[in-house]
């Protein structure tokens, strides 16, 4: 879900209907959404594809990862019904793999992608089969191989300012035969500064342990007073 604070309007990704759903900021009880983007224009496919999304309120755009594409798509914010999408990063150049977040800098007019690649940076307008303009990856970076797939709630987003990366998720599984067998879940959050490229270590890093047989992980938001809250959250879309 993703709040529209200018348009005072939420709205809300359906995976298992392949929908967007835009609601009034304050509705309540069983009232309808003001607009819907939905149907076959939209190329909007899988279960998995639709579970999160990102509003850009001073652009009128909503984006969407699609996992099973490869792909990142922008549409209207304004739109409604079948409509197409008014671009779509894909394609080799891209580094796309599993893409599984995306959120907006606005103060830099780009995206930022949370992929099994690493993070990726792409201009806010790119369409089409384009190379990102930056990727954090490598073991310095601390990012696990096949982030996308491997985790749920992993994202990279930037600072109020625009100024900073954030990334909060990581959950690499590992097995561990001293708590006998038992998933380990290991989360952390990291901040890189805007510009920061290749196999960088983060600036700043915080690592958290869960031990549950129910992964978890660690949400992040930065509020406009340029700090961060985490949330606890277990897995889920």
């Amino acid at each position: 879900m993703a709040v529209d604070p200018i348009h005072d309007e939420i709205v809300v990704p359906n995976p298992f209907a392949q929908a967007i759903l835009f609601f009034r900021a304050d509705a309540g009880g069983d009232e309808a959404p003001l607009r819907i983007i939905q149907g076959p224009k939209t190329l909007l496919v899988g279960s998995l594809d639709v579970d999160n999304l990102e509003v850009s309120p001073a652009n009128d755009e909503v984006y969407v990862a699609q996992r099973s594409a490869d792909a990142i798509m922008a549409f209207d914010r304004r739109a409604n019904g079948d409509v197409a999408p008014l671009r779509i990063i894909h394609g080799p150049k891209t580094q796309l793999r599993y893409p599984h977040r995306v959120q907006v800098n606005e103060a830099k007019d780009s995206l930022i992608v949370t992929s099994g690649q690493g993070i990726l940076i792409f201009d806010r307008t790119a369409n089409g089969d384009v190379a990102p303009k930056c990727v954090i990856s490598g073991p310095n970076t601390g990012i696990p191989e096949g982030l996308g797939m491997e985790t749920t709630i992993s994202k990279a987003m930037s600072n109020p300012a625009g100024t900073k990366i954030i990334f909060s998720g990581g959950n690499v599984r590992e097995w561990a035969v001293e708590q006998r067998g038992r998933q380990h879940q290991r989360s952390f959050a990291a901040i890189w500064n805007w510009g920061d490229c290749g196999d960088v270590p983060p600036l700043y890093r915080m690592d958290f342990s869960v031990e549950d047989f129910i992964p978890e992980t660690q949400e992040v938001v930065a509020n406009p007073q340029d700090s961060l809250v985490f949330h606890h959250l277990p897995e889920a879309y």
